[in-house]
């Protein structure tokens, strides 16, 4: 982690936190888009689980590192920090959309 901030110790809460998180809202939209509505194209995978997955943990940690870089580095201007994030989302999109 980030050294002197983020405490080691609130690290396996927060990666507990988030599982359960996505794995909730996943159970939401499933039960909300059921029947003739659950085949969203957005959700639909043209390639393999393996390659879906590392594709999308690769996205995330790009994601997230850019994110606590923006929030925790001290020389970052702030009005910036959406706009870098914004573009870290949209190029994220970008090269792993659908497609």
């Amino acid at each position: 982690m980030i050294p002197n901030q983020i405490r080691q110790s609130g690290v396996s809460a927060y990666v507990i936190s988030q599982v359960l998180g996505s794995t909730l809202a996943a159970g939401t939209l499933r039960l909300i888009f059921n029947g003739d509505q659950d085949n969203f194209s957005g959700t639909l995978s043209s390639d393999s689980y393996l390659q879906t997955f590392v594709i999308e943990f690769i996205i995330t940690f790009y994601l997230m590192l850019v994110v606590s870089g923006v929030a925790t580095h001290n020389r970052v201007i702030g009005e910036l920090a959406g706009l870098v994030v914004g573009a870290t989302v949209l190029l994220n999109v970008m090269f792993s959309g659908y497609y």
